[in-house]
């Protein structure tokens, strides 16, 4: 036998699987080029918030919009920032009431909008990788704060909100 055909006719078969492979699969493909997700859309309309897909208490009231939650990668600290003082003001507004209500659990994210582009401008327009130890510091100190008051008042807002949260 002459082994030095093998080659030449294992590759010829291989090339003829091949190219009849090519006439038998289908003319369309898969685009497997890698979306740019670092670039928030313009309105940010297309996001969908979780908390609506998995069903929550006051069903008819604005959920988290996608202008707060879709943030380019570096700049979910922007998101944190947002809904931690959304929920402290809604928290505030409970406790204020003395009393509890979709209205006050769930305010306006667009009527807060100026006072979170307000809160934003207190620190750079950066990532966080970008951050000086100065500004993470700042960045903390705010998130903290926020956080502290919001735990103080966390047991009566709890309170006053057990109907509308447990679905009594």
């Amino acid at each position: 036998m002459n082994f030095t055909l093998i080659p030449t006719i294992s590759t010829a078969f291989f090339m003829a699987a091949s190219v009849a492979a090519e006439d038998a699969a289908p003319q369309d493909f898969t685009d497997l080029t890698i979306p740019e997700f670092s670039k928030p859309t313009d309105d940010q309309t297309e996001y969908v918030d979780m908390q609506k897909l998995n069903g929550r208490f006051c069903p008819d009231h604005p959920f988290r919009p996608g202008w707060v939650m879709v943030q380019p990668r570096g700049y979910q600290w922007k998101t944190g920032l947002m809904q931690d003082y959304y929920y402290l003001q809604r928290s505030r507004a409970v406790v204020a009431a003395g009393q509890c209500s979709c209205d006050l659990m769930f305010p306006s994210w667009d009527d807060m909008r100026p006072e979170l582009e307000q809160l934003l401008a207190q620190l750079p327009d950066d990532s966080a990788s970008e951050f000086t130890p100065d500004q993470g510091r700042q960045l903390r100190e705010i998130e903290r704060a926020m956080q502290q008051e919001k735990r103080a008042i966390a047991s009566e807002f709890g309170q006053l909100c057990q109907t509308i949260i447990m679905g009594e």
